[in-house]
């Protein structure tokens, strides 16, 4: 039996530690049509730490096992 799928919810500096996983995830998806985005992990990280130096942010992330696979975020 495979294990369920984990939902956490993150705000502010909590984001912190997640950003490398939802830059890679980021990339990934918004790779696809009709994106095409060719982003850098470097780029990313940069961009969503304006989420973790927001209080009021919210992260969603969706794991499957060690890997994020689904994420919503907002300020």
């Amino acid at each position: 039996m495979s294990e369920p799928l984990r939902i956490e919810r993150l705000s502010g500096p909590e984001l912190g530690p997640y950003l490398p996983e939802l830059a890679r995830l980021r990339i990934r998806v918004f790779r696809g049509y009709p994106y095409l985005y060719e982003g850098s992990a470097e780029y990313e990280e940069t961009y969503l730490k304006t989420y973790a130096n927001v209080a009021e942010s919210v992260l969603v992330l969706v794991w499957d096992r060690d890997r994020a696979v689904g994420a919503s975020s907002g300020l």
